[in-house]
């Protein structure tokens, strides 16, 4: 059995937009969440461009939480680095969360097919469903009423010819059993949305129907439950320029991931 997979991620519309002035990290100092200390840094709001980036291998996305930016310089005397002691020298450091990360919305798509089987299916054929830790199906729309919102009306799992299914991110995370990003890793002591974590989406599909448990031939239904790697910090650093330009200034951005 051979399979595919494609995920898109979209910015929030301005109805589901949270300002700085709305959450416990957009700011400058240290504040507290389930009694652990959070670092406070100013937020920027990136779009489905900007916040995915670098790109990675196929079936996975990079979703940026947290970018701390540094300018280095060479010394004046080392243009084009003539010698091996020629090294960049650090400047001052900028960190910065990425706003409304939680609520930007994923577009997921999966196909899988057998040969031996004579069988292709697309997931936007079958229904299907999104577990929590406790094997219980989630709503997607939880993640905006308890804010006060209205559903948009683009999310949805598991509706037979309707789309490939959209959720938030926050209903992953929810998914993976991660409350918010102000969590502290117990390993590494610093919150999910500074340090970045890692989730495994899992999609399992079956052919028993889940009224009488029989198998019927030509009926899928497909279930989501995701993990997150327990005390993993997942980021990139790109250099702007690239290496090899000949510049004496460059900048460094280290990304966390969210997702």
């Amino acid at each position: 059995m051979v399979g595919s997979t494609r995920l898109q991620l979209h910015t929030p519309v301005p109805a589901y937009y949270i300002y700085p002035n709305q959450t416990i990290f957009c700011g400058n100092g240290t504040t507290t969440y389930a009694g652990q200390p959070v670092p406070q840094y100013p937020c920027r709001y990136y779009d489905q461009y900007d916040a995915v980036d670098p790109f990675l291998e196929q079936g996975a996305m990079f979703v940026t939480s947290r970018i701390s930016s540094y300018d280095q310089t060479l010394p004046d005397h080392c243009t084009n680095q003539p010698t091996p002691d020629c090294q960049y020298v650090n400047g001052a450091n900028n960190t910065f969360y990425i706003g409304n990360v939680e609520m930007m919305t994923l577009l997921l798509d999966h196909t899988f097919s057998s040969a031996s089987l004579g069988v292709a299916q697309s997931a936007m054929s079958m229904p299907g469903k999104l577990l929590d830790q406790n094997g219980n199906a989630m709503n997607p729309c939880d993640d905006y009423t308890e804010q006060g919102w209205v559903c948009d009306p683009h999310v949805k799992i598991g509706l037979v010819n309707q789309g490939a299914d959209v959720m938030p991110l926050r209903t992953l995370l929810r998914a993976a059993g991660i409350n918010s990003l102000e969590e502290t890793s117990p390993a590494i002591k610093e919150t999910h949305r500074y340090a970045g974590l890692i989730l495994v989406v899992s999609v399992q599909y079956s052919n028993a129907y889940l009224t009488t448990k029989s198998f019927l031939e030509g009926y899928y239904t497909y279930t989501y439950t995701v993990q997150s790697v327990q005390d993993a910090e997942f980021k990139a650093e790109q250099i702007i320029p690239l290496p090899g330009s000949g510049a004496v200034n460059r900048t460094i951005l280290d990304r966390c991931v969210a997702c």
